[in-house]
């Protein structure tokens, strides 16, 4: 034993984890969490998972309980489905301008190496639809 190890017997760092905010875990932090959803439905409620190394130490999982996910009521998802129908549509408006400023526009490029930059994100841009 080391000096203090008496004090830390039985702390373990306990994280709640919902499985329909981890959906929503941006982009960044989703790496962390690589194969974690299929760790936490191969258990059964009680069970303790294998221990795991990952960047953020070592973890080991525990489902205390699970629930069925429940879609929301229409009511409730309304608003924000008309907001996601509108904000594309005035995206794709948008969008649709810039292509025509940009054929009516006259640029003098005075760098090759950004005018190079340039097709190519906006050929990138194009080829990926946004």
């Amino acid at each position: 034993l080391f000096p203090g190890a008496d004090r830390n017997v039985g702390v373990a760092h306990r994280t709640s984890f919902d499985l329909e905010a981890h959906q929503e875990v941006s982009k960044e932090l989703a790496g962390q969490f690589h194969g974690l959803n299929e760790q936490i439905e191969a258990l059964e409620v009680g069970a303790v998972g294998q221990l795991e190394r990952t960047t953020a130490g070592y973890q080991i999982l525990k489902l205390v309980s699970a629930t069925q996910p429940t879609p929301d009521p229409f009511d409730d998802v309304r608003q924000s489905i008309l907001d996601n129908f509108f904000d594309e549509r005035r995206r794709r408006a948008l969008d649709e301008y810039l292509i025509k400023l940009r054929d009516e526009a006259i640029i003098e490029w005075k760098d090759e190496g950004l005018k190079r930059l340039y097709d190519e994100a906006l050929a990138n841009r194009n080829s990926t639809g946004g």
